[in-house]
């Protein structure tokens, strides 16, 4: 796939000084935002060490993004890159600043966005964003990484908020504070007609809503759009920075791309799963990542009767076949699942599962599920919820003091 990508910045009017900066570049695939903070120019100077190390470490792996085929493995690899960057960036920030009394303290916020063949990787340390408008609809994909975002996670205030509290502004993290930062990442599927916004909080903190940006982000000539929006930031006010970069993926007005037979995407089936259903994208593309897709001819056997089993099953098209003892149970179509009671207990399976015509099946391992977790506590927390809840519904009285799972056939069995 083609992306362009256009991208404007201003000093707004409050500033004597533009301490971000950005990066177009459509042949590397890379688009990086960064809002640079601390007196005396030193916000400026970090902001472009920053750039710089991150555009050097890019294209020292421009050929590894360029080969990519969007497998598993190249996915991984493009947001290993895009980590390391960042992180990189980080190191040079810090080594700046602590080498000379002028730069002491400085650092900056970074948001990186490598685009590779049908692949997007994100790497994020800030309170600068990415947005993704897809489908006539608008997703923030990164989370601020600030004193009042994190009380909203929490629960401890109220999203409406936020924006007026005493620490809105206060980072949680940045590049440069320290020799090393934990970078925020992603990895997902791209398709035509997609584009992108990459913001500096200079323009995101008048943002209205996402319906507001849906249809700014509409706008047929993909030119207009850094302007219109920065114009707009000057406007509500402009008391920081703004920069704006957008980027279009092949024609931003053709119809959506169908996914690929091998692809991940596909939200009716992950919507079928309750594990899963209402989670907002961002969630979901981390799922997707854990997630493993299986092609599969008819009359395949997924897992045997009496096989160790510890995975989520889940029938993105095709249909598969559950059976007990060489007898078909039922049939799970598009959307179905089995597995969930052996997600965080392996055991062995009750039936098997077969395909009964060719199929494309899901899988999401319990060990895949536990690393999701740990690499996005406050998801793995939603899940981890959602399944204590699926299985404390499950469980029915059972004879004397023992109580029995009563999942719902065919989870029963597995």
């Amino acid at each position: 796939m083609q992306a362009l990508g256009l991208g404007n910045s201003d000093v707004g009017q409050k500033r004597s000084q533009n301490e971000d900066r950005y990066v177009v570049n459509d042949e590397l695939g890379l688009y990086v935002v960064s809002d640079g903070m601390g007196g005396h120019a030193a916000g400026e100077v970090a902001a472009e060490t920053a750039i710089r190390a991150v555009v050097e470490r890019v294209e020292a792996a421009s050929g590894e993004v360029r080969r990519q085929d969007g497998s598993s493995t190249d996915a991984a690899r493009l947001v290993d890159i895009g980590r390391s960057a960042v992180e990189h960036a980080c190191g040079e920030v810090y080594r700046l600043a602590t080498s000379s009394s002028e730069y002491s303290g400085m650092g900056c916020t970074l948001t990186l966005l490598l685009l590779a063949g049908n692949r997007a990787a994100l790497a994020h340390v800030g309170d600068t964003r990415l947005y993704l408008h897809r489908g006539g609809q608008t997703y923030q994909m990164t989370t601020d990484h600030t004193f009042s975002a994190e009380l909203v996670r929490s629960g401890y205030l109220k999203r409406e908020d936020a924006k007026k509290h005493m620490y809105s502004n206060v980072l949680t993290r940045c590049i440069g504070s320290q020799p090393a930062v934990h970078v925020d990442t992603l990895s997902f599927e791209v398709f035509s007609g997609d584009r992108f916004l990459l913001c500096s909080d200079g323009l995101s903190e008048y943002l209205p809503d996402l319906d507001w940006l849906a249809k700014s982000l509409s706008t047929k000539e993909l030119s207009d759009i850094p302007k219109n929006l920065i114009a707009f930031a000057n406007d509500s006010g402009g008391h920081d920075n703004i920069t704006a970069v957008v980027v279009g993926v092949d024609d931003a007005t053709s119809e959506a791309q169908e996914p690929r037979r091998d692809s991940l995407y596909d939200n009716d089936a992950l919507s079928g799963v309750f594990l899963f259903h209402s989670l907002p994208l961002v969630q979901l593309e981390h799922v997707r990542s854990a997630l493993k897709v299986r092609l599969c001819a008819a009359g395949e056997t997924l897992v045997a009767e009496g096989d160790p089993n510890s995975t989520l099953w889940i029938v993105a098209d095709g249909a598969v076949k559950v059976l007990k003892d060489n007898t078909t149970i039922t049939v799970l179509g598009p959307g179905g699942h089995v597995g969930t009671a052996t997600l965080l207990c392996r055991r062995a399976a009750g039936g098997t599962l077969r395909t009964e015509e060719p199929s494309r099946v899901l899988e999401l391992e319990g060990q895949a599920l536990m690393q999701l977790a740990h690499a996005d506590p406050w998801l793995g927390l939603t899940l981890l919820e959602k399944l204590a809840a699926w299985l404390s519904g499950n469980l029915a009285p059972g004879t004397g003091s023992t109580r029995t799972l009563q999942a719902t056939a065919p989870d029963r069995w597995f």
